[in-house]
């Protein structure tokens, strides 16, 4: 039953492994996988669900800092340097999640060193990928308003679940993400349905015309420089 669920870009020998003794857990949604703050003792592959990474600030309120998706890995700095997690990891959904600890690792170095460092590799890959994928994003993120930051996320949104988009997290928690306010993420819903973008209520919305959320999901820089371009 397992064993389909570990996608393939996962290094076989790892597959194998979690499969054999790897902590299977299931998560309901809104539950925490791990707390902010908590030692450390396991890495965690997500393999069903969605799960929102973030912090409570000083006034109690969540700050998202991004969705994980099935196919991801968590916490993996923290175990390897037996620290403790800096972000707490929520269900947006109810969640299918296998482990290995800090303990399971080192004990598969010792026995199998080739295997474990062809496994380790795999994982070191999956988690630049995203580091470099999260960073592009910033910077792509800094250089659009707030009406580009959500057309942004709904083309992101629609292009994993199709049309309709549906919200697995609430609302207040995606504007955290795009640094922006709750209320401005609602009048740019709002101005968007307007515009006959996207339409919809509550937490299902169409994406009625991709290709005009893709005009206003364009940097700055870029409407600048096709400015420039018209003008010359």
């Amino acid at each position: 039953m397992a064993q389909p669920l570990i996608s393939e870009r996962v290094a076989a020998p790892l597959r194998e492994v979690l499969i054999e003794v790897g902590q299977w857990r299931r998560v309901p949604a809104g539950q925490p996988l791990f707390e902010q703050g908590e030692h450390c003792e396991t890495m965690w592959l997500l393999l069903e669900g969605s799960v929102c990474l973030g912090h409570h600030d000083s006034q109690g309120e969540w700050r998202q800092f991004r969705l994980a998706e099935a196919g991801e890995w968590m916490g993996c700095a923290a175990c390897w340097l037996r620290e403790s997690h800096n972000l707490r990891a929520v269900a947006a959904v109810d969640v299918l999640a296998v482990g290995m600890s800090r303990a399971q690792i080192d004990a598969w170095a010792a026995e199998d060193p080739a295997a474990w460092r062809a496994a380790m590799e795999s994982v070191v890959d999956a988690l630049a990928e995203l580091q470099l994928q999260q960073t592009r994003q910033a910077v792509r993120r800094e250089s659009l308003d707030a009406l580009g930051r959500v057309s942004e996320w709904l083309l992101d949104m629609w292009r994993r679940q199709g049309s309709p988009v549906r919200f697995i997290q609430r609302k207040k928690y995606v504007a955290s993400q795009l640094a922006i306010t709750p209320e401005t993420f609602s009048r740019c819903l709002r101005q968007l349905e307007e515009e006959q973008c996207i339409s919809g209520a509550g937490y299902e919305l169409q994406i009625l015309a991709p290709d005009l959320l893709r005009q206003k999901a364009r940097p700055r820089c870029e409407d600048k420089a096709a400015a420039a371009r018209a003008g010359a």
